[in-house]
């Protein structure tokens, strides 16, 4: 037994010896609370390995200002509640979220325009991506800054487009156009939702 080294054994039978540690107890016991964590996400998932995913390319055009594990549900829930409906009778999470704000009224969210499979795909031409759903979602709100030029209210014109790949991705590509506001006729905002299901219970955001 080398006495800075550490043996690495795989289920497989593979073995892969690591030397010249300087704190190696500490990283056998790194490496110790990662396999039990392995295992125990292996055994939620039903003993399955866990789903790759491919990387969303036009994150690397953007901020991310989100990434989180979110447990005990998959894409497909996450899309029904967040994104499905679109009115009063049939309102989503998203609905909701905006109707909550103080600030916001004459909130109108469009029936979403659904294409199918073997069709034509709506493509988006900021990300030239091909999606099979788009709405318009539009709403007023009161400007809240005291130092406002212009009226005290303004408006948004959101488009969004959704690509649901069974029950695997969820992508949700968002383009904001405010107006009544200072140089709103010179401003965009582009929002790119990815979520993918690496396990039976577990969605990465």
């Amino acid at each position: 037994m080398v006495p800075n080294a550490v043996l690495v054994t795989y289920d497989d039978g593979q073995e892969y010896l690591f030397g010249s540690f300087v704190y190696r107890e500490d990283a056998f016991n790194l490496l110790t609370k990662l396999s039990i964590v392995a295992r125990s996400v292996n055994a939620l998932n039903g003993g399955l390995p866990m789903e790759s995913s491919e990387p969303d390319t036009v994150l690397t055009k953007m901020k991310v200002v989100v990434d989180e594990t979110i447990s005990g549900v998959c894409v497909s829930d996450v899309y029904k509640r967040c994104w499905d409906g679109n009115n009063e009778n049939d309102p989503s999470f998203y609905f909701l979220w905006l109707n909550s704000q103080d600030v916001n009224f004459d909130i109108k969210v469009g029936k979403w325009e659904i294409r199918e499979s073997n069709g034509d795909q709506l493509i988006k031409e900021w990300c030239e991506e091909t999606y099979s759903q788009k709405r318009v979602v539009t709403y007023n709100f009161k400007r809240t800054t005291h130092l406002y030029i212009g009226p005290p209210t303004a408006s948004v014109t959101e488009t969004q487009f959704c690509r649901l790949e069974g029950s695997k991705r969820c992508v949700i590509a968002t383009t904001v156009v405010p107006s009544g506001t200072p140089l709103s006729f010179e401003l965009s905002f582009e929002l790119h939702s990815y979520m993918f299901t690496f396990s039976k219970r577990h969605s990465i955001l």
